[in-house]
């Protein structure tokens, strides 16, 4: 087509594009009507005029011809947003002009468009959130697998170590039961020399009597000695004064004197003797009965250590029940631990499939062009600006994080820099609030917000989800932003929007 007939047909196109297809066909129609009127009067003898019928085909040919023009250019619009959306695209947007029935449809394919891109962008977005925690899945069971394996080790060893504590025990309780009866048996010894002592005591205890009764019995043949001595004496003076007549009595006497002095001496030598007896049996008494003390302390030594082995055997097997419990016990644990060490090998498998699965399931959709950001490039932005920061500085990143044409905004991605002071370094979206305190949406707590984003960039970086404003349509929308701490001062984020907002106003009435 011409730019002169363009020129000529747009009048035309315009006014085709404002009217449904019912009037579009009805003004096609309206050129004719004078031209039918001509006829009938034609047909009742009256003039005909083929310049009115001329002028009627030539409208109707204009309109006809604005109609085909402006039915081809909304086709091709339609055609063309198809082929996008087979190729991938929806970025692209139905450029259907006009107020008619494939306006409305373009308009339509637009909204579907719209949806579409939300739900592919909700998909990546959740399926990378699904893969990073399934990464954290895998690393926490390949970790409580590490743990595991050395718990079972552990057990093992302790398994090991009570069966040897049980034997050693066993040999203890059999020694205990063995010292017991050891025990028991010195006891009765005890008990039976603490009798013989008791009676060796008794016994001299009557030989000192006795001994005591001979003192007495000595003392008499002493004094009768004495007294036979006396009358020796008498005898011996009475006969010296009879002369001769008392010459064989005085030998009598002299005899019986002498005789008196023996028994004396002799009476006099079996006292000492007995004295000496006496004495000895007295220390052998006061010996028998430190003796018989000390046996009677041994005796009641004896029995406790007997009353102690006997709490010892006891307690030994008790122990020994209670290490076989143990021991049954620790194997238990190993068993348990043996099944959760397969529950663990299990998890991990699933948690690596999870994540293979998410992968692929984000991979099926990542070559579509979406009208809005999602979480893996929301993810791989921030990855990029805090390259750029540690390479370059943070005056020097800001500058590209602030520029359309820098790399960092993309669609309704943009890159925030955040300091611990709760002040902006960096906006994408706004570089008029770079220096300034950060703010939230309203009804959102900043405060909380910003202790939320710096409790996630303490922990390495991760994902926070809230509530703001979309930076197009300025509805209020649900959020997660990308949180990665640079140095010890600045965090990176960027935000994904999970919605437009649109659908929810629309449904709200606003």
């Amino acid at each position: 087509m011409t730019i002169g007939l363009a020129y000529v047909l747009r009048p035309g196109v315009a006014v085709m594009r404002r009217l449904s297809l019912g009037k579009k066909l009805a003004l096609l129609l309206v050129p004719w009507v004078p031209s039918v009127g001509v006829l009938a009067a034609a047909r009742y003898g009256m003039l005909y005029s083929p310049r009115v019928v001329g002028a009627s085909a030539a409208c109707s040919l204009y309109l006809a011809a604005c109609l085909y023009v402006s039915v081809r250019a909304s086709v091709r619009a339609l055609a063309d947003t198809v082929d996008a959306v087979c190729r991938g695209d929806l970025q692209r947007f139905a450029a259907v002009v006009g107020n008619d029935e494939l306006a409305d449809v373009g308009r339509g394919m637009d909204a579907m468009m719209r949806l579409l891109s939300n739900l592919v962008s909700g998909i990546r977005s959740e399926a990378e959130l699904v893969a990073m925690a399934g990464d954290g899945m895998l690393a926490n069971a390949e970790a409580l697998a590490h743990r595991t394996d050395e718990q079972a080790a552990n057990l093992r060893r302790t398994s090991e170590n009570v069966s040897a504590l049980v034997g050693t025990v066993e040999i203890n309780a059999r020694d205990a039961q063995v010292a017991s009866a050891l025990t028991e048996q010195v006891r009765e010894a005890a008990d039976g020399g603490k009798a013989t002592v008791e009676s060796a005591v008794l016994a001299m205890q009557g030989l000192s009597q006795r001994s005591g009764r001979m003192t007495d019995i000595i003392a008499v043949i002493d004094g009768i000695a004495f007294q036979t001595n006396i009358l020796a004496l008498n005898a011996a003076v009475e006969a010296a004064r009879a002369g001769e007549a008392g010459r064989g009595f005085a030998v009598v006497a002299a005899e019986v004197r002498t005789l008196a002095q023996r028994c004396a001496s002799a009476a006099h030598e079996v006292k000492r003797l007995i004295e000496g007896s006496a004495t000895e049996v007295s220390a052998a008494m006061n010996l028998i009965r430190a003796a018989a003390d000390s046996l009677i302390a041994v005796d009641a030594g004896v029995r406790e250590i007997t009353g102690k082995a006997h709490v010892i055997c006891t307690a030994s097997a008790s122990q020994l029940d209670s290490l076989r419990g143990i021991g049954q016990s620790v194997q238990g644990l190993d068993r348990i631990t043996h099944s959760n060490a397969q529950m663990v090998e299990t998890s991990l498998r699933a948690a690596d499939r999870l994540r293979r699965q998410s992968r692929q399931l984000c991979g099926a959709v990542i070559d579509m062009r979406l009208r809005q950001g999602c979480a893996d490039e929301a993810r791989t932005l921030v990855e990029r600006a805090a390259g750029l920061i540690e390479r370059e500085g943070l005056v020097a990143a800001a500058g590209h994080f602030h520029r359309r044409d820098g790399g960092f905004v993309d669609r309704d991605l943009f890159i925030i820099v955040l300091d611990r002071g709760g002040v902006f370094r960096a906006f994408g979206a706004d570089p008029a609030k770079a220096g300034k305190a950060a703010v939230a949406a309203p009804g959102v707590n900043i405060e909380e917000l910003n202790r939320q984003t710096f409790e996630r960039a303490d922990c390495g970086g991760g994902w926070i989800e809230f509530r703001s404003l979309h930076p197009s349509t300025k509805m209020p929308v649900d959020k997660m932003a990308y949180v990665r701490p640079v140095g010890a001062q600045l965090v990176v984020m960027c935000s994904v929007n999970k919605t437009d907002g649109l659908q929810a106003a629309v449904s709200s009435g606003v």
